[in-house]
């Protein structure tokens, strides 16, 4: 499955400033940079203030940004309004806090380590969001500190993806995707996985939101297709919908511990072994 990631991070960009973003002043990063432009990466995010956009210009012969980066302020990173991406090495760090945004467009990151993690936990109160469009990634994402609202769209990742709580729509997922819990976040909402196409299959592991998993396309080599660890009780339903599970494993599903008073809605999925 193939997605056009140019269309769908900028639709996503436009959305999400329109929402979540106050836009503040405009850096630009280019390769010969000098005041008031920045050579590198972390240079303009040292010098910009909360609500700025940092644009990335390509490097001539598209060489990379080469730098290790840590965010620490409410950003944008994006391409210049000429290229559909800015390519880097480097692995980058995103410091959570109480109501701050961070939002990553485009990036290519050509590095077989350049991992994006985050550096500790948000407040439940007013938790931090995090935002990466229409990335091409070598390895992975972890976004694993609490208090943390992820909306992760449009992008391939080669390595694995780690999230709590998060949305995670039209990606190319090469490994794993692992959804792990968050008892800090509104237990009623739902947590949506949807249109994705994940190589290395599934694990659910939150009792604390509800599941809604429709319109993915999963393959694995492992023995299971998409493992259920635990999922949330109550009222509302777990929904998992019009996916294709596949590959040589053992169990397409598997509800790995008691499932008593929880509500599963499984409909037209198409496993290609049994549902355990």
């Amino acid at each position: 499955m193939k997605f056009n990631y140019a269309k769908i991070y900028l639709l996503l960009v436009a959305l999400l400033s329109s929402t979540y973003f106050v836009h503040g002043a405009d850096l630009i990063v280019e390769e010969f940079g000098s005041t008031p432009n920045f050579n590198t990466i972390q240079a303009a995010i040292n010098a910009a203030t909360d609500g700025d956009r940092i644009f990335i210009r390509t490097k001539r012969g598209n060489f990379p940004y080469q730098e290790d980066v840590t965010i620490n302020k409410s950003l944008e990173l994006l391409p210049a309004s000429n290229d559909s991406s800015f390519i880097v090495q480097g692995s980058y760090t995103i410091v959570p806090a109480a109501g701050r945004t961070v939002t990553i467009v485009g990036m290519d990151n050509i590095d077989n380590d350049g991992t994006i993690q985050l550096s500790g936990s948000a407040s439940a109160a007013n938790p931090c969001h995090f935002n990466l469009l229409g990335a091409i990634l070598r390895d992975s994402v972890n976004i694993t500190g609490t208090g943390v609202i992820s909306r992760i769209s449009g992008n391939e990742i080669f390595g694995e993806l780690i999230v709590r709580y998060a949305t995670v729509t039209g990606n190319d997922l090469d490994l794993f995707l692992r959804i792990l819990p968050d008892a800090s976040l509104s237990s009623d909402d739902s947590l949506y996985i949807v249109g994705n196409r994940i190589a290395e299959g599934v694990i659910w592991d939150s009792e604390h939101h509800y599941l809604v998993f429709t319109n993915n396309f999963v393959k694995s080599a492992d023995d299971i297709g998409l493992e259920l660890f635990g999922v949330k009780g109550g009222t509302g339903y777990n929904l998992i919908e019009n996916n294709s599970i596949v590959g040589s494993f053992n169990d397409a599903m598997y509800f790995r511990n008691n499932m008593d008073g929880r509500r599963i809605k499984l409909t037209t999925t198409s496993p290609s072994q049994s549902v355990c």
